[in-house]
């Protein structure tokens, strides 16, 4: 995820009208920008107020790790 945010952070996400899905494999195209995130920070394992400090910030992403047979 980190990785993901970081290049929202750079390039920003684009406009469907300027980046149309077309579900083909291909290269990367230059695109107008709809949103850049302002930056990201990992929140401490197992911390609840880690988690709800960051809550009160704005929106959460979590990752599970679901490739073990205890998920």
């Amino acid at each position: 995820m980190d990785y993901a945010f970081a290049y929202t952070a750079k390039a920003g996400i684009p406009t469907e009208a300027s980046y149309p899905y077309k579900g083909v494999d291909g290269t990367c195209k230059t695109f107008t920008s709809a949103f850049k995130n302002a930056g990201f920070k990992d929140v401490a394992t197992n911390s609840d107020s880690a988690m709800v400090n960051a809550l009160a910030l704005g929106p959460v992403s979590v990752a599970i790790e679901a490739d073990t047979s205890a998920f």
